[in-house]
């Protein structure tokens, strides 16, 4: 049994809904069925969720989970993905023509539908780039800062947000740490990932270095896997 990766998954076994906490140990008991997550090796993100109760039984349940998300909140309503966002970019305009590709690539690939708005207050996601941030940690790039109908989150890269839905995100960019070989486009577009609900991966889960691979100076475009996670979750 391998810890699969962080995120909450929504799946359906015999036809009952079941949400997986990925941050949950390797065993679950979820309306009195146990299950085992299991790393099958197959592909990237690919898990495999057993029935054991149904082990000693002829079929045994499989179904196979996405752990690419942090949580099992995004933008929505009524369940469904929310596809129509607006973004406002605020502070250092050295690095507007940045959000603005960053923007487009998500805009372009994917079913998003992004559209610049001149009101912050009409904003469902705002871009900041500014000198003036206080992070814990030293030497961070940015963060994506989310809200959902139910409360505000901090330090979004490490938040695992399961209840209720976003209502706003706010990317802060800490222009102070970038030097001039990292990527203002590639820290935009991973920071505006976490704030479409996507979580971080690792070098071995995406050898072909998504976004959501953290590296300042990493790739500045989508890869199927970012793209597949997006138009899932906002058909």
């Amino acid at each position: 049994i391998a810890n699969p990766d962080r995120g909450d998954v929504a799946i359906t076994i015999n036809g009952y809904p079941y949400t997986i906490n990925m941050y949950s140990p390797d065993s679950y008991v979820l309306k009195s069925r146990t299950f085992l997550v299991i790393n099958t090796g197959l592909a990237a993100h690919r898990t495999a969720v057993i029935n054991v109760s149904s082990l000693n039984q002829s079929a045994v349940d499989i179904a196979y989970i996405d752990g690419g998300y942090s949580g099992g909140a995004f933008f929505s309503q009524n369940g469904v993905g929310r596809s129509n966002l607006t973004w406002k970019f605020i502070g250092d305009n050295s690095f507007y023509s940045a959000a603005q590709s960053a923007i487009s690539e998500w805009h372009s690939y994917t079913n998003l539908n992004l559209v610049e708005v001149s009101a912050t207050s009409n904003a469902d996601i705002t871009i900041h780039a500014a000198n003036n941030f206080n992070y814990t940690q030293s030497g961070i790039l940015g963060f994506a800062r989310i809200c959902t109908d139910l409360q505000c989150y901090g330090e979004n890269d490490t938040a695992f947000i399961d209840d209720g839905k976003y209502v706003s995100c706010a990317v802060e960019i800490h222009t102070n740490n970038f030097t001039s070989s990292m990527s203002k486009k590639h820290t935009i577009l991973h920071e505006l990932g976490h704030c479409f609900s996507l979580n971080h991966r690792r070098d071995f889960e995406d050898p072909t270095r998504g976004v959501m691979v953290p590296n300042p100076n990493g790739v500045e475009q989508l890869n199927q896997r970012d793209i597949g996670l997006i138009n899932t979750r906002y058909p």
